[in-house]
């Protein structure tokens, strides 16, 4: 069985880690299959060493310009305009003998994007159909849909895919919201990576040292509320000196992204804000492995952050956290871990008070503990979710 990924990418590490986590489920419950990506998505190297196949099509994110309808009817010309431009679109897997299409795109199919991607989607979705390719969504969230287009475009996708599996309860309500007739293609399943875990020794010296996690995010200054664009360097940078005064905890301010990205030049503006007295207690890191980033991200004494794979990295290892959210699905991350009240859509002065609470032991503990009870429940939802998947497929 040939299966085609969609919306994978390699520039941050949550859409990496979604990657790697969805290869080797793909691995441990269907071992035959062949993976295969469009080769646009580059880096060879990471490729070869999962194990992935291109596919021999100039496949482009269905966020990508609205040209998609003609690369999907003249791929050919596609091609010849990316050789001009020095880029080879080529692969050993033909579209057509591709089985099933897996999409997990980051945040792509809502408001905040506009119609374009959902619609190019529906149209990839439907092409694929009509040559009996099964086609199944674990995108990372769903909604809103209330701009020109969305509605129908949803709608629209609904019913061309075999399962759309929304990742948390506020993505599922406005899917069924939004279609209204009862559609059993509709499930809703915890994120892929809360599962996916292998643990590597951390030998970083600074990391073997107790540490608070800071993750920062570029989209807090153009995704969130306008209180968080205008407040989001200042409010990190006196969270980590209020840390650094409170307790004598390390800082790792680490990057969940390339080291080039936005993310990294939030993170040193953060750290141009803080006491300099204090300063030389925290530690500027970048990690290209998203795999051994979840493992440092478990040596935490607790997280701070912005980036959502990094707080359910954080999670997930039974390390609290604190969560600055731009979109429903941080608030339904710590909900379903029963820690709302440590997620803040909005800048607080309880930012600080959550902070304090996390520096004590008896509150951190106990928090340790529930997330270990509510983690115990993954993997058998994540064993349901598969079967479906495989019963899907077998149709």
């Amino acid at each position: 069985m040939n299966i085609l990924i969609t919306g994978a990418n390699f520039s941050n590490k949550g859409a990496q880690l979604m990657l790697e986590s969805l290869v080797f489920s793909v691995g441990k419950f269907i071992p035959n299959a062949t993976i295969v990506v469009s080769p646009l998505l580059g880096n060879d190297d990471k490729l070869k060493k999962l194990g992935i196949e291109k596919l021999n099509y100039p496949l482009y994110h269905y966020g990508n310009g609205k040209n998609f309808d003609y690369l999907l009817k003249y791929p050919w010309f596609f091609s010849l305009l990316l050789k001009l431009k020095g880029k080879v679109a080529k692969g050993t897997i033909e579209l057509r003998d591709i089985d099933a299409v897996f999409d997990i795109s980051g945040f792509a199919f809502g408001d905040k994007w506009g119609s374009l991607p959902l619609y190019n989607l529906a149209v990839f979705a439907r092409k694929m159909k009509s040559q009996g390719t099964k086609f199944i969504l674990f995108p990372q969230a769903f909604g809103s849909f209330e701009k020109s287009g969305m509605k129908e475009s949803i709608t629209r996708v609904v019913s061309e895919v075999d399962l759309l599996i929304a990742r948390d309860r506020q993505s599922y309500t406005y899917i069924t919201d939004t279609v209204k007739t009862e559609q059993s293609n509709i499930k809703l399943y915890q994120d892929i990576t809360l599962t996916f875990y292998k643990k590597i020794a951390i030998e970083d010296g600074q990391i073997n040292l107790p540490f608070v996690a800071i993750v920062p995010n570029e989209r807090m200054l153009d995704k969130a509320s306008a209180s968080w664009t205008n407040s989001y360097v200042d409010t990190m940078a006196n969270a980590i000196d209020f840390i650094l005064k409170k307790s004598d905890l390390n800082v790792l301010l680490l990057i969940h992204a390339q080291g080039t990205s936005g993310d990294a030049k939030v993170g040193k503006d953060i750290v141009a804000k803080l006491d300099s007295s204090l300063s030389k207690r925290v530690t500027f890191f970048v990690e290209e492995d998203p795999v051994r980033l979840k493992s440092i991200i478990a040596k935490a004494e607790f997280m701070i952050g912005s980036r959502f794979h990094a707080l359910a990295s954080a999670l997930s290892s039974n390390v609290p956290s604190i969560g600055t959210s731009w979109l429903h699905k941080y608030e339904m991350l710590f909900e379903d871990y029963g820690l709302k009240e440590f997620s803040f859509l909005e800048p607080s002065d309880l930012i600080l008070s959550k902070i304090e609470a996390l520096l004590d032991h008896e509150t951190n503990n106990k928090i340790r503990k529930q997330l270990t009870e509510i983690n115990s429940t993954l993997a058998s939802s994540s064993e349901r979710m598969w079967q479906e998947i495989k019963t899907v497929l077998n149709q």
